[in-house]
């Protein structure tokens, strides 16, 4: 293992998924551990599908991790009361496969509590198309690509390279310029599936 991917590994091992269900709408949930549950991180739950609720998104790109990067999140953070989710929608730290980025990228990250409290959701930009293997990006943000696996461009047809996610009353589909949208192709036929399972009454 190189040492960058190691340092990386290492840096943010306590990053974790998962999956909790049946939650209760709109309300605080603390992510507790260990005998010191003071500060511990926590968010809130989305509104329930359908709701009519008004909810607030950030949608960003081009975060990157330069003095431009550290003054939006530092925005965000000052101005984060409000805001229910942030989709960040690619070209996430145009690392150029230098690891010590996404450790600086991540750091920048902790710093705030927006990153700790608010959802976050990623979409793939051109610049996240990483030439190694970084298995804990890959396993701690469900991306970048892996272009070792992909036939660039195209097709990059299986994992989380688009997807969709309800939150309150709306539906996001993110979908995914580095996979093949023909008609046919199974982008092109999940998003047409998708689209017809949305409810318009």
């Amino acid at each position: 293992m190189e040492d960058a991917e190691r340092g990386l590994r290492q840096q943010h091992w306590d990053m974790t998924s998962t999956i909790a269900a049946d939650l209760a709408e709109r309300r605080r949930r603390y992510l507790k551990g260990g005998e010191d549950n003071d500060g511990a991180p926590s968010f809130v739950t989305a509104p329930a599908p359908g709701n009519d609720s008004r909810v607030k998104f950030v949608i960003m790109g081009d975060l990157g991790e330069r003095t431009h990067s550290y003054e939006t999140v530092a925005y965000l953070d000052a101005h984060r009361e409000g805001i229910n989710a942030i989709l960040l929608v690619g070209d996430i730290a145009y690392t150029q496969n230098d690891h010590d980025i996404w450790d600086k990228w991540f750091d920048m990250l902790d710093a705030t509590s927006f990153a700790s409290e608010i959802p976050l959701q990623i979409a793939t930009g051109n610049h996240d198309i990483e030439q190694d293997v970084q298995p804990a990006i890959i396993e701690t943000m469900k991306g970048p690509i892996d272009k070792s696996l992909v036939d660039y461009p195209l097709p990059y047809d299986f994992g989380n390279a688009y997807y969709a996610f309800t939150y309150g009353p709306a539906r996001h589909i993110v979908l995914s310029s580095y996979s093949n949208m023909d008609p046919g192709s199974k982008q092109y036929t999940w998003l047409v599936d998708q689209l017809n399972e949305v409810d318009r009454s």
